[in-house]
């Protein structure tokens, strides 16, 4: 990944929280010269040694999941806040650009048995609805409707080898030019998230 040094991030805590907060992401592997690429919700994980582990599943009538092969070599994307970034902004001539969270994980897949596709199903459940205001609990849906939806997935566990990140979120720019770009975004509507995350990352708060 290219990440120019002021938008490289190596925190692997804000990372980690990043993922968390926007589990979406795309499952990138390759078959003889096709790339295959599938976008879905992960799990995520730490484990004691801190490593960092996803989980997924695919429909097996997705042609990628006819492709997953034990501790095949994949790559996921996580791709969030983009927005595009005017000229007219700045204080002086510039060119626009555009802001983004991007973050890479490079790592191998392994299969999940019926067990630990269960799990994962219980454990992406929990995650997507801990927010709600009276969450689902996993145990209250129909068994027989699970069980009849295990055949018609396919669950993977992908381990982290690698992390890379991106977040581009004008922190290059001086405290003037970043003002303008805040006032601007806001006027044209820019997602609250996007604010929030420019405002987190500020190089000159306080």
């Amino acid at each position: 990944m290219y990440a120019p040094h002021p938008f490289e991030i190596q925190d692997d805590d804000l990372l980690f929280e990043f993922l968390k907060q926007h589990p979406f992401g795309s499952l990138i592997t390759s078959v003889d010269e096709a790339i295959l690429i599938t976008s879905i919700p992960f799990s995520i994980q730490r484990e004691e040694n801190h490593t960092w582990i996803l989980e997924g599943h695919l429909a097996i009538l997705n042609e990628q999941s006819k492709h997953l092969l034990p501790y095949q070599k994949a790559k996921l994307l996580f791709l969030q806040n983009g927005t595009y970034v005017s000229s007219q902004v700045y204080g002086h001539d510039n060119v626009p650009t555009y802001n983004y969270q991007s973050v890479q994980l490079s790592g191998h897949l392994e299969p999940l048995n019926e067990e630990e596709t269960l799990r994962h199903l219980s454990d992406l459940t929990h995650q997507m609805e801990r927010k709600r205001e009276n969450p689902m609990a996993w145990e209250t849906l129909n068994q027989e409707l699970i069980h009849q939806y295990l055949k018609e997935i396919k669950a993977f566990r992908f381990r982290v080898d690698k992390k890379e990140a991106a977040f581009k979120l004008s922190q290059n720019r001086n405290a003037s030019d970043f003002e303008s770009i805040l006032q601007d975004l806001t006027k044209h509507n820019c997602p609250t998230s996007t604010l929030e995350a420019m405002k987190k990352h500020c190089p000159h708060k306080g």
